[in-house]
């Protein structure tokens, strides 16, 4: 018997290594068709890339014309992280249907994880992790014992998470940063590329250097990681 295989749409078009994630999942696994990208760019509208087109924008439209049983997966990378909640929230609106993509080389044994979710490869989750809904990690990041992830978060490449570790909603952990045991990282907050966290970080804060320290207050588009 022949397995089908689930229908995807990738929600951005502009971040095109989802595709190579996707082609490792199913040289282990055969278990995703990509059938389309969905983008609000004008430029991208009428593209093609790898053979997968681009179906349309961001809408309803676009969503009724595709099967009840397609599934979704929010492909916005970096620091645009009030993006990508916006549209995951139109996502929701419209009723779809998420779906979750980890590397195969990654060991999920004892992990928790929920939908809408991209782990790249080279990431170690060790044991009793929990990542919520609609986060990102990418390559190279370590998670030690007992840390829980909540929604929305981005970590970048080469990050290290100590033991114990809680990112609130909607955190970002820039590259190469280092956030040691037993810490809290508040909501909406920003860990700059290669800051090293020794205490507590406040909600909606930027945080930077080794030891960090709050070098910005309120939430922003962070464009770099």
């Amino acid at each position: 018997m022949v397995k089908q295989l689930k229908k995807l749409v990738i929600a951005g078009a502009s971040n095109l290594m989802i595709l190579k994630l996707i082609d490792a999942i199913n040289r282990d696994e055969n278990k995703f068709e990509p059938i389309g990208f969905i983008d609000d760019d004008k430029r991208q509208q009428g593209k093609e890339h790898h053979g997968i087109p681009v179906i349309g924008e961001i809408n309803e439209e676009t969503i009724s014309k595709c099967s009840k049983d397609v599934l979704y997966i929010v492909n916005i990378l970096g620091g645009k992280i009030e993006t990508r909640i916006n549209l995951i929230k139109r996502l929701d609106s419209f009723g779809v249907k998420y779906a979750t993509l980890f590397h195969p080389s990654i060991d999920m044994n004892y992990v928790k994880i929920g939908k809408n979710c991209i782990l790249y490869q080279g990431i170690h989750l060790s044991f009793q992790v929990e990542i919520k809904d609609h986060c990102i990690i990418t390559q190279g990041v370590k998670v030690g014992h007992d840390c829980m992830i909540d929604d929305y978060c981005f970590i970048a490449p080469g990050a290290i998470l100590d033991s114990r570790i809680n990112l609130s909603t909607g955190t970002i952990v820039g590259s190469g940063a280092i956030v040691l045991k037993g810490l809290n990282v508040g909501e909406m907050s920003f860990i700059g590329a290669g800051s090293v966290v020794v205490r507590n970080v406040p909600d909606h804060v930027t945080v930077f250097g080794n030891p960090a320290q709050v070098i910005m207050k309120g939430i922003r588009n962070r464009s770099s990681l």
